[in-house]
């Protein structure tokens, strides 16, 4: 029997002279560390957001995904009226 494998590869860029090599076999650990790698990319790219600034990011997602579950949005003066704002 012959199994065959495709292998991937990610390159990540760093601002230090170092060189590191990671090989990942398990298919679950893969994706499970890309999730995490995704998930901590806004995150690295923003260090000097507040932490407010950050709630408001993962408040913004969690709208998208919602958005994107159930297909409704609102324009700016649909809202300013529902809350009289």
């Amino acid at each position: 029997m012959i199994k065959l494998i495709i292998m991937g590869q990610i390159t990540i860029e760093v601002p230090q002279k170092i060189k590191r090599n990671y090989r990942i076999t398990d298919r679950n650990l893969a994706k499970k560390f890309l999730s995490n790698l995704e998930k901590s990319e806004g995150l690295a790219k923003n260090k000097s957001l507040s932490a407010e600034d950050l709630a408001d990011i993962k408040a913004a997602e969690k709208s998208l995904r919602e958005f994107r579950k159930i297909g409704e949005s609102y324009t700016v003066a649909e809202l300013r009226e529902e809350f009289g704002v």
